[in-house]
């Protein structure tokens, strides 16, 4: 969760939009009540696995999303043995750090396909960009839902 608040913050720092900040506790079912609030209020939604990526939360994410407008961007761990290894240079390797992350949603957003769309959101500021980041930190209970979220 703390790389998801921290790639938010970088994100804002790039782009200007401020975006929500999810933290799923449970990855075995979906919440589509909150996912449909987030497809129409969000234009992309990024997800951060606390894992290997291949069949994890991120790929759900997408999948609901396929056939919407809603851009997705889902980020994990390569699925390969690491014997031996630092830390930091394997997230650096599978371009989970807080900067790499913001450099890559900054690019999704102001790719030429997305010019207007990213107009569109500049000119909205509010937060049109959602993380989903897994590992429970500081964070607000919805009752209602099967997630913990920081708005």
């Amino acid at each position: 969760y703390s790389l998801g608040v921290a790639a938010a913050e970088k994100i804002q720092e790039k782009t200007g939009i401020t975006p929500t900040v999810i933290n799923p506790y449970y990855i075995t079912g979906q919440d589509t009540e909150l996912l449909e609030q987030l497809k129409s209020s969000h234009k992309a939604v990024i997800t951060l696995e606390d894992g290997v990526l291949d069949g994890g939360f991120g790929e759900k994410i997408a999948r609901f999303y396929g056939d919407s407008a809603v851009k997705t961007r889902c980020y994990g761990l390569k699925k390969e043995f690491l014997d031996r290894y630092d830390a930091q240079e394997v997230l650096r390797e599978n371009r989970l750090t807080a900067e790499q992350i913001a450099e890559d949603v900054a690019k999704m957003l102001c790719s030429a396909k997305t010019k207007d769309f990213i107009g569109r959101l500049c000119a909205e500021r509010s937060g049109r960009v959602c993380l989903f980041a897994c590992a429970v930190e500081k964070c607000c209970f919805r009752q209602d839902s099967r997630y913990i979220y920081e708005k």
